[in-house]
């Protein structure tokens, strides 16, 4: 094929992936977990929108990722990514059509893309399970004031992200993170299931993610250092505002970014030594 058509066939690649969902039981199964999850999030949160008769914000996924919960959805990103680099029978007539190179840039195109789509899922479900109480102001809803200031709905509608942060900025924020995260978590998985066991990828990322967890629910001095070393504690938007062991947004964004380059390129190199002969035994 010609030179223009070299971004071509990698975006084929990803498209291929991406439609093969459709008749994924394995990805049904996370959508389903997704809104299994997100409904156990915000039943009581619901329930005070029903007694109060007011909305929620549209905005509400700022506040998705906060507390133990957030493991619940990695869990369904870590199942989504966990077969990396996604090889079946199929696979290998697309690889002898477009060439190794390409479908290796093809996958990474498809982690990129399920990172966006799966956030993007978690989103639209926490509005449509709100609904009728959904309120699309670009101001915070009373609702969402009330709740901050609630000692029980405080650890999930965080007082400090409600007071520094517009519900636009907040969402955006949010959803920036998480995806840099979630392609960072995948390429990761990807390249260490490049090596004979898939066990170590999906360890290491399952590692990160608990070791995430762990740390937001601690306030001790070590976590106040980890929390520049531990990516899974960023998706947490809180952690941009605190005073004692805050986290500058640009650092983390530039981390993510650094990491997620890093691991492409790590990724493309292992690719020209991974054989096909390789890929059938997987």
């Amino acid at each position: 094929m010609g030179k223009q058509n070299d971004w071509v066939i990698p975006l084929k690649v990803c498209r291929e992936s991406i439609r093969k969902w459709s008749g994924d039981a394995r990805v049904l199964a996370i959508i389903f977990l997704v809104c299994l999850f997100a409904w156990v999030r915000i039943k009581d949160l619901r329930g005070m929108c029903i007694a109060n008769e007011l909305s929620i914000s549209c905005w509400y996924f700022a506040f998705q990722m906060a507390g133990i919960h957030a493991l619940f959805y990695y869990f369904g990103l870590l199942l989504l990514f966990c077969d990396a680099p996604f090889i079946d029978k199929q696979q290998m007539d697309v690889i002898l059509r477009t060439g190794k190179k390409n479908w290796f840039i093809g996958k990474i195109l498809y982690i990129v893309t399920a990172s966006c789509l799966y956030f993007l899922l978690i989103y639209v479900v926490g509005v449509l399970e709100f609904v009728p109480y959904v309120g699309f102001s670009t101001e915070w809803e009373d609702m969402i004031n009330i709740l901050s200031m609630d000692d029980l709905y405080g650890s999930i509608i965080n007082r400090s992200i409600v007071m520094t942060y517009t519900p636009i900025e907040a969402c955006l924020t949010q959803y920036v993170v998480c995806v840099l995260f979630a392609i960072f978590l995948g390429l990761l998985i990807f390249y260490f299931n490049l090596f004979k066991s898939k066990v170590i990828g999906i360890g290491i990322a399952l590692t990160m993610v608990l070791t995430g967890v762990l740390v937001n629910m601690v306030n001790l001095v070590v976590a106040r250092i980890a929390v520049y070393f531990i990516p899974m504690v960023w998706t947490n938007i809180e952690v941009f505002k605190r005073t004692a062991e805050g986290v500058p947004f640009v650092y983390a964004i530039a981390m993510l970014s650094i990491g997620i380059v890093v691991l492409i390129i790590l990724i493309m190199q292992k690719s020209k030594s991974y054989s096909i002969e390789c890929q059938e035994e997987m």
